[in-house]
């Protein structure tokens, strides 16, 4: 149910399903839910919680977002609209009375410093115990965004990180003790990226409008200044008189479509790299490329990767974050210096030269996520910490 700021402060919500022995109910909270990695990922987590263990609350602090709208056609509880703006202090009182009419156990987000904010007034005002998961670096030293998570985040009952250097990084730099701070990999509901095969090769090559036997190159991201776009557009500068016949996609939208777009025109590479926006069926054009990239600035645990992974692809990344968990230099990919475009052109025309090598590189990546990296899994160890987070503020009256 969608719910406006205005209806939120002048008239009580619609009773919520009387609880169920034993079921408790989480808040799953954003800012606005985007389509992007963390809110994508937070839905699938939400959606597969054990239904005789949690019932799923979705809210989002502004309009409900892409999936916001999704869900609510789906027919799953939804609130949106509580803040009319960024500092709406009323809007503090309409989540406290959200969280309890609707007998919230737990409030999940993640990394919205508005999120963050409103969450520590809502801990203050109704003692529900708040979980941050955080998808962003956060490195030590940063100012801006970082000063509001590192005065923050101390309250909350855990932070969830993506990897361990990333724990390792913001307990360093927040000086929040490590047994709060719980890694949690984000995971894959591989059910929709079946093992590839000739057919499903052949299919996204049609979807990408590229005839058979020509190289493709992907990448896919949010045209962000962080994701690098630039730099990849830089190497493809570099690589495309080399391989005349290669072509060269990007997956993705974002602030800086036009920019990117122009560079590639001033570049002269209008005619050999495609922008195709933001795309639903990434799973089906992934099957496409002959190499994935990621030339990221910054990252933590891209998800980008792993759907390069499932899709069996043969990954070309910029060594950044916590991408050399998931991928070793030479085992499931080929790793390179962030920024480097020459590096990154030169890693690329070796395995668009080596194609046995690139086929073997994108089976070892699939193994690698089937084993580690499961939505399953992901699952399991969100909900074991809802279940201790839950229990440990009951005990703590």
């Amino acid at each position: 149910m969608r719910t406006g700021c205005a209806d939120a402060a002048r008239a009580p919500e619609p009773a919520f399903p009387a609880r169920t022995a034993g079921v408790r109910n989480v808040l799953v909270l954003a800012s606005v839910f985007h389509l992007g990695g963390a809110e994508t990922v937070m839905r699938e987590i939400a959606l597969r919680l054990d239904p005789e263990r949690y019932r799923p609350v979705f809210c989002s602090l502004y309009e409900p977002g892409p999936i916001g709208e999704e869900l609510i056609a789906a027919g799953h509880p939804f609130v949106a609209n509580l803040l009319r703006h960024k500092y709406d202090l009323p809007g503090a009182w309409r989540l406290a009375r959200v969280v309890r009419d609707r007998r919230i156990d737990v409030v999940y987000f993640h990394n919205s410093r508005l999120a963050l904010l409103w969450c520590e007034l809502l801990r203050r005002r109704t003692r529900t115990p708040v979980i941050a998961a955080i998808h962003n670096w956060l490195a030590p030293g940063e100012r801006g965004r970082f000063d509001v998570f590192r005065r923050l985040l101390p309250h909350m009952n855990r932070i969830v990180t993506l990897a361990r250097v990333q724990k390792r990084r913001l307990a360093a730099g927040t000086g929040i003790a490590a047994d709060r701070i719980v890694v949690i990999p984000n995971g894959l509901d591989l059910s929709r990226w079946p093992t590839p095969s000739g057919t499903d090769e052949e299919r996204a090559r049609a979807l990408l409008s590229v005839p058979p036997g020509t190289p493709v190159v992907g990448i896919v991201a949010r045209l962000h200044r962080e994701k690098g776009i630039d730099i990849f557009i830089e190497s493809v500068r570099r690589l495309a008189p080399q391989i005349p016949e290669a072509r060269f996609v990007i997956v993705g939208d974002g602030p800086e479509n036009e920019s990117l777009r122009s560079l590639a025109r001033d570049a002269g590479l209008a005619d050999r790299v495609a922008f195709l926006g933001q795309r639903r069926d990434v799973p089906d054009i992934l099957y496409g490329f002959d190499v994935a990239v990621l030339a990221s600035r910054e990252e933590v645990l891209p998800m980008a990767i792993l759907e390069y992974m499932a899709a069996a692809r043969p990954i070309v990344a910029a060594d950044v974050g916590a991408v050399s968990e998931l991928v070793e230099n030479g085992v499931h990919g080929l790793l390179v210096p962030p920024e480097d475009p020459v590096a990154l052109a030169g890693a690329l025309r070796s395995l668009l030269d080596d194609r046995e090598r690139a086929r073997a590189l994108g089976r070892a990546a699939r193994q690698v996520l089937e084993r580690r990296f499961s939505l399953a899994e992901t699952v399991a160890r969100t909900q074991s910490l809802f279940d201790e987070v839950i229990d440990e503020a009951r005990r703590a009256g």
